[in-house]
């Protein structure tokens, strides 16, 4: 199940963009439209990054819920009954729910750890841009002289 356009509405109604890192209420580092996770102090987004967070954050959701799902269907599979030849056949069937269940989460977890990492690296690289770019302009730009520059 998925956040709803009008979900996503009111929570950015609630929580406003913030397009530098703060600290909330309760002294927890937070951007974008209320995004917690791997936010750190002087953190700068653009809005399209804090609206990109926002669905991640939906879709972070999502496959909790789906690794929540699988840990349940895992559980009722452990458990067939008194019937002694059903348990017999469920082993089998249970070691799969398992294994599927084990594999979702490693596969979820591995993969909120390569979009928060490729996000820490494309932030780093446009506030690494930014400050090139301001560093480059001429004079009359408003920066300063770029003096590895002829002319």
């Amino acid at each position: 199940m998925r956040t709803s356009q009008r979900g996503l509405s009111l929570i950015k109604s609630f929580e406003g963009l913030r397009l530098q890192a703060y600290k909330d209420a309760v002294g927890v580092w937070t951007i974008g439209y209320g995004t917690t996770q791997g936010v750190n102090a002087g953190m700068k987004i653009s809005k399209e990054q804090a609206e990109r967070m926002q669905l991640n954050a939906g879709a972070d959701a999502a496959g909790q819920r789906l690794q929540h799902d699988a840990a349940n269907f895992a559980a009722t599979v452990r458990c067939p009954g008194p019937d002694t030849a059903a348990l017999a056949r469920s082993q089998a069937a249970t070691r799969a729910a398992m294994v599927l269940s084990d594999l979702l989460t490693r596969a979820d977890a591995r993969a909120g750890e390569l979009a928060k990492a490729y996000d820490r690296a494309r932030i780093a690289g446009q506030q690494c841009e930014a400050e090139y770019d301001a560093l480059i302009r001429k004079p009359e730009q408003g920066g300063e002289k770029d003096h590895s520059r002829p002319g």
